[in-house]
């Protein structure tokens, strides 16, 4: 079991871990993002379980280790110890022993985690107020909605496949509306239009691999009417529809553009319906509105790791770019 200054450096390192748009570069030059720090354990076996990470463009489900020094990993024997096969990456402050092991290893400043805010001590955890469960729900949700698109896209071209997609998302926007903004015939209007519009361009440019400005692009969908569509609609449309089909079919490079973008992109405005049902939880980032909004959709259920939701999704078995327990070969070979 950790030693109480040891619990509190732990949470610091957890807090300092817990932004998604931050970017790191691991000691193997690899460009990395946290997408959710995981799960403090306190005690035996990896300090964060089931951490969720973007490396080079893989979206990579394992625990990481957190020492002062890389050589403690060495003292504490733990390449001996079943119990951590499943790291991913190894947390220093210094590296002062290369370790000839299949993770990565990042060194972060201790300096920064004194800067921290004060991190409040609760005995019992709100899962909808904690926001590393809100990463969770906002990764899980895009990955579903990916994995969705994945699936048509294996079936049909990628108008038809967008169209299809777009058509279910239209008619469960509808449903779940008391008073309904758009009628049968404007919804049609919507879906014709957006399936013959600069979307599907974008998204045959991934295909094809050309060079697209991403953030630049996927802001201006945000912004621009391309049909009869309201800001709200288009603003679900981009986020529900057109990012997970991105996601599906792009490369290493642009899928690490279409990620830092979601989890970096300010909320244009507060959804009323979240600030009814969480008054204290900001929505200052989109990923943080799609959280909630994932939450909502679970009925409150508190989410399992997310390895063993990603099983249930079969998350592995549709998307390439996601990998459990093991980083990809490539990352070791010379």
């Amino acid at each position: 079991m950790h030693g109480e200054n040891e619990r509190e450096l732990l949470r610091k390192v957890h807090a300092y871990l817990s932004n998604p748009s931050q970017v790191f570069t691991t000691q193997s030059n690899n460009r990395l993002q946290i997408l959710s720090p995981g799960k403090m354990n306190l005690y035996d076996g990896p300090d964060l379980k089931n951490i969720a990470m973007l490396l080079n463009g893989y979206v990579i489900v394992g625990d990481a280790e957190f020492h002062r020094c890389s050589s403690d990993w060495l003292r504490h024997a733990h390449s001996t110890n079943i119990e951590y096969d499943d790291v991913v990456i190894h947390i220093v402050f210094k590296d002062d022993m290369p370790i000839t092991r299949d993770f990565e290893t990042l060194v972060i400043d201790e300096s920064q985690l004194k800067v921290l805010p004060p991190i409040e001590k609760r005995t019992e955890i709100d899962i909808a107020n904690d926001i590393e469960e809100l990463q969770n729900y906002a990764l899980i949700r895009l990955l579903r909605m990916t994995a969705n698109a994945k699936k048509l896209f294996n079936n049909a071209n990628l108008r038809e496949g967008f169209h299809s997609n777009l058509a279910d998302f239209l008619k469960r926007y509808s449903s779940k509306r008391r008073r309904p903004a758009y009628d049968e015939i404007r919804l049609k209007e919507i879906l014709e239009s957006l399936t013959n519009s600069e979307m599907i361009d974008f998204l045959k440019f991934l295909e094809i691999k050309e060079t697209v400005s991403i953030p630049d692009t996927m802001h201006g969908f945000i912004k621009k009417r391309i049909a009869n569509e309201g800001a709200h609609l288009r603003r679900e449309i981009v986020l529900n529809c057109l990012l997970p089909a991105a996601l599906s079919i792009a490369d290493d490079n642009s899928r690490v553009s279409l990620f830092s973008w979601f989890w970096s992109t300010s909320a244009l405005n507060s959804y009323g319906i979240l600030k009814k049902r969480f008054p204290n939880i900001p929505q200052n980032f989109l990923w943080q509105q799609q959280g909630m909004l994932e939450y909502i959709k679970e009925n409150g259920r508190q989410p399992d790791y997310i390895s063993e939701t990603a099983n249930t999704y079969g998350f592995a078995e549709i998307l390439s770019f996601y990998k459990l327990g093991r980083l990809p070969l490539e990352f070791f070979e010379d």
